[in-house]
């Protein structure tokens, strides 16, 4: 087991408290902050008008104030300016003008929303959470395919007929792209052999035939957090809430009131929610870099690790996460050869989930909200009519969980470094940060190479190669200094 440096909190005093300090009373609650929720009236009006007429629903956002969002803006420059001409530390200042450059790229996608400069939005989105996937989106098509060729020699007509509709209103997968791979039987069981050690008996009283309601998922939930010692962390229902929702800054866990899961569900709720996010956030506390707590572009190793967490109770790895997810923003990208807009993804989608409904048997007329709210979804923020633009937030779930598969395969001992906090482990900026700051071991650096060539093989937008170089030769002869200066 690879071991790493982390301290309680009150041992000793964090190595960038004023930087954290600052940068959070800077953002306050501007990190939680969304493009909301359509208002009921008004998106009962867009409904009808698109069904009704075809007309694409604008879903640019009227819930930001514009003079707040310049304030903000000019705040964070201001602390970016002082961080780059005071703090002499690079392992500090660079995570931190990392950090600080997604939050003002924020402050930039909501502006360009609101005043529906699209060409904006889609460089501000790209440089938060990047394009889709060439590789997945190949994969997901592949997966999607073989599955369709199976259903189509059903004996059930009506899943004959809504698969066939589906295979013929998607591309086929490229022959030519490579497409990213599964483990093997073996490497799956390793990784999985060493979550149920971390799991240990607290699954083993579910009963995964019974049907748990709110008030017994709530009793289930709060005395895993007391098994695990998480005494600050609370379990409530919200009655305002259709899914489960975790808020790990205030340590909150909250319930829909209506809430009814199997057993099996439940399980991958505790996997996902408590030994993935929660686990994150308690262990991100003991880190000596406050900034482990939310690392730029974290989000990605977040999924990951709690899809990991969530596949480690099958018996085999069937896909990595989230399919429709991918497929839908693949196509919005025309990685296929072919952009969309809201219309063209709406319709794919309404044949997605009437197939997806009735091969599980489930009523395929509930596709129709489904599709619409998946939608919408997508294209947040956006007039709806762009074609090759929406919100690509949601690639990160496939892609963060085949990245992390990739690397686990080559070094499964890295499983126990993922949650050293909320930082992603497939990100090399983040590697370069954690060495220089001395949270990982500096013999750890013979891993950077699997890792850099996982994620510079292909730059992601806005991120431009010299400055890497920079960055990384900056933090690198960091490192060696530290190395000699402790021989």
């Amino acid at each position: 087991m690879l071991e790493h440096r982390q301290n309680s909190e009150n041992s000793e005093a964090k190595i960038d408290s004023y930087w954290y300090a600052k940068l959070s009373e800077i953002l306050k609650d501007f990190e939680n902050q969304d493009f909301s929720k359509i208002p009921k009236e008004k998106e009962a009006l867009l409904r009808k008008n698109f069904e009704e007429n075809g007309q694409i629903p604008d879903l640019t956002p009227d819930n930001f104030n514009p003079d707040q969002l310049r304030e903000l803006d000019k705040k964070l420059r201001e602390f970016r300016k002082e961080l780059l001409t005071t703090e002499e530390r690079p392992e500090i200042r660079l995570p931190y003008l990392w950090r600080v450059n997604i939050s003002i790229a924020r402050c930039g996608l909501f502006t360009a929303a609101m005043e529906d400069d699209m060409l904006k939005y889609k460089r501000y989105v790209e440089f938060i959470y990047g394009r889709p996937d060439l590789k997945v989106f190949n994969y997901t098509l592949e997966k999607l395919h073989s599955e369709l060729d199976e259903s189509i020699n059903s004996e059930s007509e009506a899943l004959r007929t809504a698969a066939l509709e589906l295979k013929q209103s998607i591309p086929l997968p490229n022959e030519n792209i490579e497409t990213v791979k599964h483990p093997s039987t073996k490497e799956f069981l390793s990784i999985k052999e060493k979550i149920a050690e971390e799991f240990g008996e607290l699954m083993e009283k579910i009963n995964e035939e019974k049907e748990y309601n709110s008030d017994e998922t709530k009793e289930i939930f709060q005395t895993v957090f007391l098994e695990l010692g998480y005494t600050d962390w609370k379990t409530e229902i919200d009655d305002s809430k259709k899914f489960i929702a975790i808020r790990p800054k205030s340590k909150k866990l909250l319930i829909p009131q209506k809430l009814k899961r199997k057993g099996k569900e439940i399980k991958r709720l505790i996997a996902h929610e408590i030994f993935g996010h929660a686990k994150r956030r308690e262990l991100s506390e003991k880190s000596p870099f406050e900034l482990m707590k939310e690392m730029d572009r974290y989000v990605v190793g977040e999924e990951a690790v709690t899809v990991l967490k969530e596949q480690s109770l099958e018996e085999k790895l069937s896909s990595f996460s989230d399919h429709p997810n991918h497929l839908a923003i693949g196509l919005v990208y025309g990685l296929d050869g072919t952009k969309r807009n809201f219309a063209d993804i709406y319709q794919i989608l309404l044949k997605y989930y009437t197939y997806s409904n009735i091969k599980n048997g489930e009523d395929p007329k509930k596709a129709i909200d489904t599709a619409w709210d998946r939608t919408c979804r997508y294209f947040k923020g956006t007039d709806g009519k762009t074609e090759g633009l929406c919100y690509t937030k949601d690639i990160v779930y496939r892609e963060g969980n085949a990245g992390l598969w990739q690397l686990l395969k080559k070094h499964p001992e890295l499983l126990t470094m993922t949650e050293l906090g909320k930082w992603d482990i497939n990100n090399p900026t983040h590697w370069w940060a954690l060495l220089a700051n001395g949270i990982i071991k500096p013999e750890d650096m013979k891993y950077l190479e699997s890792v850099e060539q996982l994620a510079f093989k292909d730059l992601k937008p806005g991120i431009k190669k010299d400055l890497l170089d920079k960055y990384r030769g900056e933090l690198i002869n960091r490192i060696k200094s530290t190395i000699d200066g402790n021989k």
